[in-house]
């Protein structure tokens, strides 16, 4: 049975959704559309309409945002995926409006909670806890946060899944034009998005098994734990309190990351680096990462990291690993044809590609990955890679091209949420001393696979 648009309950129908954001978005559409008519017939400088048309996408943004938060899903998820980008794609205004989908959006009724509680444990939560608040301590995209006491003692927050929302999410992403004039609705000239909203819909899926989210974070617990001691937490699981819908974990107390932008620059020199060198452990130690790098799952105690929320993880292919090591040491070596064998097994470019092609992808690979291949501590440097993109995009004739391996989706999606973070603290980073400590280690055996598979390629050094 359809939902029925005009009800305030949450909405899982394709049509029901479809009404709800289409019509935000044609609404919004509209409103630019008007005031930038409105503004050709003024005689203003290029600065007021520069200012005329930011203020007119707040207006939208505003609507649009609303609309995301009432339907969470995807298109909440798409929204918080828009904040992290800070000031990189949009005015610093509408990314703000952006972040409010980072851990707020409408609550579900108490009704439908005890619903679920009881489809998955056959109890309401009142049965199964000492104690449980009814109110919701946060909402987001997938699900909604309670917090409850086991014993007196053990203070938990459970994640409570929306119901019908593997629905909604795949309704969501299914709609890839409406997704695609959101976009452009913001962002004028951007690249096609096809293939990173079905991997987009593939995560979200994932994400919506609380099961699999458990076995992350025990995985991670060991592991982070393991090799940094005190400096990160996860939070201990409770698996007879968990279900697929429903995920008990230890509550956790922090700064949020707005609240750390008043440390003092020591500590937050200490946090880019730690925050680095966890991605760095993840990746080429473990093969696994952290992807999902909004603000709202990560508490700070000074210089400790607690992480949240592993329903989006990555695990890596070796082949993928290697080449990206590949295309990582071609950049320092300025090798093009390491970039070349990597960059082909990526998926990035083909072997009959055009030479100016090839370079042209090498010279934007060196600009956004070589700031930070050089030896030294300093901070982010101010270097704008969707920029960068878009005039690569514009340079040439993308025809026939295919997009690169999807893998990379949920690596750039890390990557992004450490350079967002490392920008905002400006904390200077040895970023040589965290290569040395993973990735130096395991160049050597990268490099071995990428000589046996490509017989007459002699690479001019070793590690």
């Amino acid at each position: 049975m359809e939902d029925d648009p005009r009800s305030s309950k949450f909405r899982s129908s394709k049509l029901s959704r479809l009404l709800k954001i289409g019509g935000t978005i044609a609404k919004a559409s509209s409103q630019i559309a008007m005031d930038k008519v409105k503004r050709s017939t003024q005689d203003a400088i290029k600065i007021a309409e520069n200012v005329g048309e930011t203020t007119a996408k707040i207006k939208a943004a505003r609507e649009i945002i609303k609309s995301m938060g009432e339907l969470k899903g995807g298109l909440m998820k798409v929204g918080q995926m828009i904040s992290m980008t800070e000031d990189l794609l949009l005015p610093k205004e509408i990314t703000a409006l952006f972040a409010s989908l980072q851990n707020t959006a409408p609550a579900m009724e108490a009704s439908q909670v005890d619903k679920i509680f009881l489809r998955n444990f056959g109890k309401k939560p009142e049965e199964m806890f000492d104690s449980f608040n009814r109110k919701p301590i946060a909402a987001a995209s997938i699900g909604q946060v309670h917090e409850a006491f086991i014993g007196k003692d053990q203070k938990v927050a459970i994640k409570i899944q929306y119901p019908k929302i593997v629905d909604a999410i795949k309704n969501d992403l299914s709609s890839i034009d409406m997704l695609d004039n959101l976009f452009s609705l913001f962002i004028p000239g951007k690249p096609q998005i096809r293939s990173m909203l079905e991997e987009t819909r593939n995560v979200l899926l994932e994400e919506c098994d609380y099961q699999n989210e458990l076995n992350n974070i025990q995985f991670f617990k060991e592991k982070l734990e393991g090799e940094f001691k005190n400096r990160v937490h996860v939070p201990t699981p409770f698996p007879e309190y968990s279900s697929n819908e429903i995920l008990t974990l230890e509550y956790v107390y922090g700064d949020s990351f707005d609240e750390t932008l008043s440390y003092n620059q020591r500590t937050k020199d200490e946090l880019g680096e730690l925050s680095y060198h966890i991605f760095m452990y993840s990746f080429f130690n473990l093969g696994k990462i952290h992807t999902d790098p909004q603000h709202g799952n990560f508490f700070y105690n000074q210089s400790k990291i607690t992480i949240l929320d592993f329903g989006s993880t990555k695990k890596f292919s070796e082949m993928f690993m290697d080449h990206y090591t590949g295309l990582l040491i071609s950049v320092e070596r300025s090798d093009i044809e390491l970039f070349k064998i990597s960059a082909i097994k990526l998926e990035m470019i083909r072997e009959n590609d055009p030479l100016e092609y090839i370079e042209k992808q090498f010279d934007l690979i060196k600009t956004i990955y070589g700031p930070f291949l050089k030896p030294g501590i300093y901070p982010i440097e101010e270097i704008n890679p969707f920029q960068l993109v878009k005039e690569f995009f514009n340079s040439i004739n993308l025809k026939g091209k295919k997009a690169p391996n999807e893998e990379f989706l949920l690596l750039d999606r890390a990557n992004i949420g450490l350079f967002s973070k490392a920008k905002a603290w400006n904390s200077y980073v040895d970023w040589e001393e965290g290569r040395k400590l993973y990735r130096y280690p395991y160049s050597i055996g990268a490099i071995k696979r990428i000589v046996d598979q490509n017989q007459g390629f002699n690479p001019r050094y070793e590690y």
